[in-house]
């Protein structure tokens, strides 16, 4: 379901934090595996990758990134979180 206010959603503020910000040796990323998030803003998909290691996870956040930056898509927020088990 799109957006239909020009402020941005709930999902999208939480989203928009950015990935390269995120420093993978603090307690909070010590999982063992991590799943890339890409969220459109145009859209409201959300489409998820993984699992992966950090390092592949790391990896693939770049190589959407790129992805989605080459298809005129700039807008599209791409992120890594960890994947918790329960």
């Amino acid at each position: 379901m799109p957006n239909d206010v020009d402020e941005p959603s709930g999902l999208e503020r939480f989203l928009q934090r950015r990935a390269d910000e995120c420093d993978l040796s603090v307690p909070l990323f010590t999982a063992d595996r991590f799943v890339v998030v890409a969220f459109d803003p145009q859209t409201g998909e959300v489409d998820s990758y993984g699992p992966y290691d950090a390092r592949a996870a790391a990896a693939e956040l770049s190589r959407r990134r790129t992805a989605f930056d080459e298809g005129d898509l700039e807008d599209v927020v791409v992120v890594v979180v960890p994947l918790w088990r329960v």
